[in-house]
């Protein structure tokens, strides 16, 4: 694996710890920069990086945790599975998908996508994300009472790109899938 997928997958751990210890708080406030420091550094002992990447990620970290602190998120589910049967024939296939976060906001759910890289994608991109909209189909399909929006947090911009859906679009999306699958 290549620095960046390993940077990746140990800092996607790292907002994961930290996003599960928000929904246990009552009070958003209550979370410590010393708590989420322990969180950091614990995952960051599992790898060997240069000082460079400890301090770029740490940086990363802090910044999401005091984002998320500020606007008192409302998290909704972390590590939301969601899965579509693919039936071919006699045969079914399970395609699986583990969205990183959903928070409850302005009367629906945020599917919230985690990268650690600086860019930070248009809102057309985040639009016409093909891993999102199938989440965002499933996620309808599960919760059909609520709008929904995708979001992609880019930890190295420190910001994310949010964007509501058009839910009439997403029905298309479990179709398009099969069709790609078959």
């Amino acid at each position: 694996e290549s620095e960046a997928l390993l940077y990746g997958s140990f800092m996607h751990s790292a907002v994961r710890r930290v996003n599960k210890l928000i929904q246990t708080l009552t009070d958003k406030h209550e979370l410590g920069i010393d708590e989420v420091k322990k969180i950091y550094d614990n995952e960051y002992h599992k790898n060997t990086y240069s000082f460079d990447i400890y301090q770029r990620g740490w940086t990363c970290l802090l910044d999401y945790a005091e984002q998320t602190f500020k606007q008192s998120a409302d998290i909704f589910q972390c590590e939301y599975e969601v899965a579509i049967d693919i039936a071919d024939g006699d045969k079914t296939t399970k395609l699986m998908g583990i969205i990183d976060r959903i928070d409850s906001v302005e009367g629906g759910l945020e599917i919230i996508d985690f990268k650690s890289g600086a860019l930070l994608p248009s809102r057309s991109e985040v639009d016409n994300d093909l891993q999102l909209n199938i989440y965002a189909a499933l996620v309808k399909k599960r919760f059909p009472e609520y709008r929904i929006w995708t979001s992609v947090w880019s930890l190295g911009a420190m910001r994310k790109t949010k964007v509501e859906k058009d839910l009439t679009k997403l029905d298309a999306i479990e179709d398009y899938v099969v069709g790609l699958w078959r």
